[in-house]
Formats: structure tokens, C-alpha cells, sequence
């Protein structure tokens, strides 16, 4: 957490306000259905000691990661919205008639108002960039994921003790299917990760770790504990893509209503000569540009899209994994490590679309 988000949340401010505020806006009316909450299944004992090392530093990159992308996302919402206000603002004067006593103080005042919100965009895009709060969001992510799986990886990490320190690349080789490269890792914090992974190696529940899935019941509650994080991450996704779905219909249903009231308006002043037809005419138009500009820039539809997929896969690893469990006896550790290794390289992937979702935006200069 940067020294001024430090600043401004001793001092009870919340950096992600404008942009949850915008969004709710946008969002009032909207129903969007509600995701099944699937609480996490408790650790297995013998990995306890490893999440709770781990907690303290998962935490410190998760809150990071949250206080950028407030930054950045109430940056790019701001840029848009205060565009279109600036639009407004610039035919505000014509809305009183030029003879009008009131007509040169409001030419003045918006004048003003429109040169100082065009400040505050290019401040915010260039503060924003030079800060690089999208690649800070994006790096602090990407550690904050990578360490949330540890636990999935630990007792097959123990089984393997040479090998790359990050436990991702050790695994998630072609022994297993899988791609061996730092590519398939994403590649923002691999030496915090594998740093935590050489701290974790060091505590003395590791030793325990080479032989802890040998016991059908540790096995049994390994599995349990891998199936409920599935099945948590898919209601997650469920809940992504209708929330997504759900803004992007009502920006669609939005910018339809802002063209009609336009055409309206311009229809309307073929008839009557009002000066605020004029402003409705040019300011409803830059609204809806605004709009979809946030929706272009959010990626809402392949967000929805993606996540939609991500459910879809995870619960067939899901189910698979549930064949295993029923199966008796419970398969040993080596059938169960493909299915894991698996559903780790599966929730990276996702990680890493989502990155290059997120790094193809710059801070927008509308």
C-alpha cells in the first residue's frame, strides 16, 4: 500500500468510492441474479501450518492489489464521466438566451468548470500512468493468487523436493502434461513466490508433508478440501459473470434510451427553438459515449464470457475429482495429482487471461 492510500485510509477514505458509486448508478434497476455462496472446507490439519504462515503475506498483496485497482478503476471512471460533463458544460451557455442577465455569468462559470475538469482528466491520466497503479494492481495480484493455491500444491511439492524453488514451475512441467516455461506462470512476482515457498520448506510441518497423503485418511480429507475450493471458485465465476452480464445490459439498455431522447430532442427543435434542446441534443450523445467507453474499457462482456468457461471447467474438474472420492478405495496420491495439477493450471490460465485483459488498457485519455 502506497504512503497515500496509507494516508487516505487513516483518514477514512475510501479510494474505491467513485468508482463503486458510478457503477452502482449505472447499475440501479438492475436485476442481477445472486451467486450461491459456498463457505471454503476447513484445511486438512496437516496443512494448517503452512496456511497460517502463508495468511500474513497473502493478505499484505491482496489488500495491495485491492488498493490499486480502486485507484485505477475509479480513474478511468472518473476520466469518462468528467468528459462528459465537460461536454455539457461547454454548451451550457447556450441553455440561456444571449440577452438573458444571467447568460455571461454562466458562460463564465462553465467555461471555468469545463478547463478545470480538464485538468483534473489529464492529471488523473498522467498521475495514474507515471504511478502505474494498472501494472501495480496487475503485480500484486498475481502474487496474491499464486500464493492463495500453495496449499493445493504443498503435499506434491514435498514428494518432489528438488527442483525450481516456486513451486509452479517445479510441478506444472511435462511430467505432467503440462507446460514447463515461466510463461505459464504469470510472470509478475515469481521470486516473491518463490521466496515464499523456500519460508514454507523451512517450517517443520514440511517434513511431515512427504508422506501425509500415504494416510487414506489425510488423502480423503485432501481431496474433500481440493473439490470445495472448485466448487468455491465456480460459484465465484457464476457470480463475475452475471454481475458482468448484468452492467453491460444496462449500459446497452442506457446508451438505447440516451439516442432516442436524443432524436427527441433534435426532432423537437426542428419545431420549437429552445436553447436547453441544444443542450440536451449535444450533452445526452457525450453521456452515452462515456458509457460505453467504461464498458468498452471494463471488458464486461468478455469478462462475463470468460467467467462462464471458468465455472464450466471447474466443476467438470470438480466432478471428476468427485469420482475419485467415491471410487473404493480412494485412489492414491498419484492418480490424485493429475486431477490437482489440473485444476491449478486451470485457475492460472484464468489468472493470466484476466492479465492480459487488464494490460491491454492504459489509463484512458477520452
Amino acid at each position: 500500500m502506497s504512503p497515500l492510500t496509507a494516508r487516505l485510509a487513516r483518514a477514512g477514505i475510501d479510494t474505491g468510492l467513485p468508482h463503486r458509486l458510478l457503477r452502482r448508478a449505472v447499475m440501479a434497476l438492475a436485476k442481477t441474479p445472486a451467486a450461491t455462496a459456498v463457505a471454503p472446507s476447513p484445511l486438512p490439519g496437516f496443512l494448517a501450518p503452512l496456511a497460517q504462515a502463508l495468511a500474513p503475506r497473502f493478505a499484505a498483496h491482496d489488500q495491495a492489489a485491492v488498493a490499486a485497482a480502486n485507484r485505477y478503476r475509479s480513474a478511468f471512471w472518473l476520466s469518462y464521466a468528467l468528459s462528459a460533463v465537460a461536454v455539457l458544460l461547454a454548451v451550457l451557455p447556450l441553455s440561456v438566451p444571449a440577452h438573458h442577465a444571467l447568460h455571461e455569468p454562466v458562460a463564465v462559470a462553465a467555461g471555468v468548470t469545463e478547463f478545470v475538469l480538464i485538468l483534473a482528466i489529464i492529471a488523473l491520466y498522467r498521475r495514474g500512468n507515471s504511478r502505474g497503479w494498472r501494472d501495480r494492481w496487475v503485480r500484486e495480484r498475481a502474487v496474491a493468487e499464486q500464493l492463495r493455491y500453495l496449499p493445493l500444491l504443498a503435499p506434491f511439492a514435498a514428494q518432489r523436493p528438488d527442483g525450481d524453488d516456486n513451486w509452479y514451475l517445479r510441478l506444472l512441467g511435462p511430467q505432467d502434461g503440462l507446460p514447463h516455461d515461466a510463461a505459464a506462470v504469470s510472470q509478475e512476482g515469481l521470486a516473491d513466490v518463490a521466496a515464499q515457498c523456500r519460508s514454507l520448506q523451512s517450517l517443520p510441518a514440511w517434513r511431515e508433508l512427504f508422506r501425509a497423503l500415504d494416510d487414506a485418511g489425510r488423502r480423503g480429507a485432501y481431496a474433500g478440501f481440493v473439490a470445495q475450493e472448485l466448487q468455491r471458485q465456480a460459484a465465484y465465476h457464476d457470480g463475475v459473470a452475471a454481475r458482468e452480464a448484468a452492467f453491460a445490459h444496462r449500459v446497452h439498455r442506457l446508451g438505447t434510451g440516451l439516442f432516442m431522447l436524443t432524436a427527441a430532442a433534435v426532432g423537437l427543435h426542428l419545431v420549437v427553438h429552445l436553447p436547453v434542446l441544444v443542450l440536451l441534443a449535444t450533452g445526452l450523445p457525450a453521456l452515452a459515449s462515456a458509457l460505453h467507453g467504461i464498458l468498452a474499457h471494463g471488458e464486461s462482456r468478455r469478462l462475463a464470457a470468460g467467467s462462464r468457461r471458468q465455472a464450466r471447467a471447474l466443476r467438470a474438474l470438480q466432478r471428476e475429482l468427485d469420482a475419485l472420492r467415491a471410487a473404493e478405495p480412494l485412489p492414491d496420491a498419484i492418480r490424485l495429482a493429475p486431477v490437482v495439477l489440473r485444476a491449478v493450471q486451470l485457475l492460472l490460465d484464468e489468472h493470466l487471461d484476466w492479465r492480459e485483459l487488464v494490460l491491454h488498457h492504459d489509463l484512458p485519455l477520452p
